[in-house]
């Protein structure tokens, strides 16, 4: 077993990553702040594009850079740093899938602590698409 863990680890770097996020958010009372979320989410390393969808239900459109090693606590951080509030997200991600007692993690890359999953996974070399809560809980599809 820890064989197999080792060679999916060192696998990992070749396919794992963010691919693709779509985040509903509620804005702050700063509409320049609001505005200005596509570019602060352009300047994080690994992050290819970013745009706001507007509407009634607000959006950023992120698409991330092959072998990027973006966290997701950090797109999370700059989306919240002036007050605006994360509801949740539409994910699309590689990594290590590992089991964590009645759920799993998502590791994105070596030393990432990973993001909790729940819903349908095998442990191991993973590709998953789901929605992440505002708790942070990716829900797999």
């Amino acid at each position: 077993m820890r064989v197999s863990l080792l060679l999916a680890l060192l696998s990992l770097p070749a396919a794992a990553e963010l691919k693709r996020l779509s985040i509903r958010f509620e804005p702050s009372d700063c509409a320049a702040c609001t505005q200005s979320l596509p570019e602060r989410l352009r300047r994080i390393r690994g992050v290819e594009a970013a745009a706001l969808q507007p509407g009634q239900a607000p959006r950023l459109e992120v698409r991330f850079a092959p072998g990027n090693r973006v966290r997701l606590s950090r797109v999370r951080e700059t989306i919240e740093q002036d007050g605006t509030k994360w509801i949740e997200a539409a994910v699309e991600a590689s990594g290590l899938c590992e089991r964590n007692g009645g759920g799993g993690l998502l590791k994105l890359f070596e030393g990432d602590s990973g993001i909790p999953v729940e819903g349908r996974f095998e442990p191991g070399p993973c590709s998953l698409s789901g929605t992440i809560n505002a708790g942070g809980k990716l829900t797999a599809r």
